[in-house]
């Protein structure tokens, strides 16, 4: 895989995970409906267009004033696929504007090295010392397993450098699992809601973007349509 190729990936993923973190943090209703980059929603229509992706890229890196209280961090597992990836994706809130702090993604199918990616990946935004007494709040992707959140979450709570964190549940068995599930509305309207803070210019990437995996170009300059 080339270095622009893996780097146009981590943005898709990058604006995916930060939908489904708009969604659980604030509890409003936004969708993501298959692919943001590079898939069509019908024959003629893009699910994010060239001149908002254009306008996005554009933005100055966000730098925040003061230390954060909250990190949201959305957790998205491998398909199981050669084609997919597990990927992790950490934002913030801030005056009004959803930073994009950063994100990592691993073709690998190894635990260790799955889990490596995560770990560091929590550790090094928790070094950084605006976020360094931050709560995480965890959102993991359940709809292929729950059996992979409640995994993840036994391993975070052993990780004491992680810190204070909470892996959120939205189980519609109200059984209390670990993850969160998502249908085909919620997944809608997380698209909807992402064109409409692109828009509105209040998604933007953090002045230390975070990544703790394999190198790659700055992905605010990679955006295609």
């Amino acid at each position: 895989m080339s270095l622009s190729s893996l780097s146009k990936k981590l943005a898709n993923k990058a604006l995916k995970l930060t939908g489904y973190c708009i969604k659980w943090s604030f509890f409003k209703l936004y969708r993501y409906a298959r692919e943001i980059l590079g898939q069509t929603v019908s024959n003629r229509e893009y699910m994010i267009d060239a001149a908002t992706l254009k306008k996005f890229k554009e933005f100055p890196l966000y730098r925040f004033p003061d230390r954060v209280h909250v990190v949201h961090i959305g957790i998205d597992p491998s398909g199981g696929s050669t084609s997919s990836d597990y990927a992790i994706c950490s934002t913030a809130r801030d005056n009004g504007q959803f930073v994009i702090i950063g994100c990592d993604i691993s073709g690998s199918f190894k635990q260790d090295d799955i889990l490596w990616m995560l770990d560091n990946h929590l550790l090094k935004i928790r070094q950084q010392p605006q976020y360094t007494d931050a709560f995480f709040m965890i959102y993991i992707e359940a709809n292929m397993s729950w059996i992979s959140a409640d995994g993840l979450k036994n391993h975070f709570g052993k990780q004491p450098q992680i810190g204070q964190h909470l892996v959120y549940s939205r189980d519609p068995k109200h059984l209390g699992r670990p993850g969160v599930w998502t249908g085909e509305s919620e997944k809608e309207l997380y698209a909807k809601g992402l064109r409409k803070m692109m828009h509105a210019g209040q998604l933007r990437y953090a002045e230390n973007f975070i990544s703790v995996g394999k190198p790659v170009l700055e992905s605010k300059h990679i955006l295609e349509a």
